[in-house]
């Protein structure tokens, strides 16, 4: 449930240890449950507008500083973690789904897909839960015009490799705005690729914050056949425990320095090293990358 900041409504739309980069983007909107806020601040003043925007990298496959990867297989998918990350992971199929026809966009259809749903994460009490999602791609556009449009949109991004784009593309489908995408990288696993980034949805101007802010990748198979989503709640120390208080002590001034304030945010977070994230980025990437699907 996000913002308490009702400061206006979006329009729907749209581990090597070495330092992070990323690149600028302007926001975008779909749409997300709301919740109630707990407490914290972030900034006092309005951040200067920055123009020089770095390129987003290929991250080559990580050296991680971390233990024993622990190794998962199911129905055809498999991946490793570290325990660090989390205790345990359960997988699942999850059915087909197919809603009213005025149903809204958030609640499409689905086809069959897998699901691994991670448990003992190094994070709680966050907006979203760690899963990681693979989806038969013919099968989801058949069913989901939006899928189409999406999937068709994660095609062309990973053949242009934009270093500055100003969409990026994420299924499934949220009751949401995309706030933010901060460093964003391209990356490889076993049988794919894809993007992965940082971001932050919401429903009004709300502060980026450690209790709604996730590490996402959206990648597909090189056979254009399974579509991988993968969302882990992320937090960093520079951010705010949740989007409760306003920057700038107004929300009045936070609502007309959104975009600089957000570009302010994203550079920050670009510059960071990826160990001083939990969990780190290096880690998260490492699952990444160990991804196999090899559905019959």
């Amino acid at each position: 449930m996000i913002s308490i900041l009702t400061l206006g409504m979006f329009l729907l739309g749209s581990m090597a240890c070495n330092k992070l980069t990323g690149v600028l983007a302007t926001p975008t909107v779909e749409y997300i449950p709301t919740r109630a806020a707990n407490t914290s601040g972030f900034i006092t003043q309005a951040p200067q507008a920055v123009t020089t925007v770095p390129t987003a990298p290929q991250i080559p496959e990580a050296t991680v500083c971390g233990s024993t990867p622990t190794g998962t297989s199911y129905g055809g998918v498999s991946f490793s973690f570290d325990p660090v990350v989390a205790n345990n992971v359960t997988p699942r199929t999850v059915p087909a789904n197919t809603p009213p026809q005025d149903a809204a966009p958030w609640d499409a259809a689905n086809p069959e897909y897998i699901q691994f749903k991670f448990s003992g994460y190094l994070l709680s009490g966050t907006d979203f839960e760690p899963i990681l999602e693979v989806y038969p791609v013919m099968e989801y556009e058949n069913v989901n015009a939006a899928a189409i449009e999406k999937i068709d949109s994660l095609r062309q991004f990973l053949k242009d490799n934009p270093t500055n784009p100003e969409n990026i593309p994420f299924l499934p489908t949220l009751n949401a705005g995309q706030m933010l995408h901060a460093g964003v990288a391209y990356l490889n696993f076993k049988n794919g690729s894809g993007g992965r980034y940082l971001t932050q949805y919401g429903q009004s101007f709300a502060p980026i914050n450690n209790q709604s802010m996730f590490y996402t990748f959206q990648g597909i198979t090189n056979d254009d056949m399974y579509y991988v989503s993968a969302i882990f709640p992320l937090s960093h120390p520079d951010l705010p425990a949740d989007d409760s208080i306003a920057p700038f002590g107004d929300p009045q001034a936070f609502s007309d320095n959104f975009p600089q304030y957000v570009l302010g945010v994203k550079t920050n977070l670009n510059s960071q090293d990826p160990s001083s994230f939990t969990p780190s980025l290096a880690l998260l990437d490492a699952l990444i990358q160990s991804l196999e699907v090899q559905k019959e």
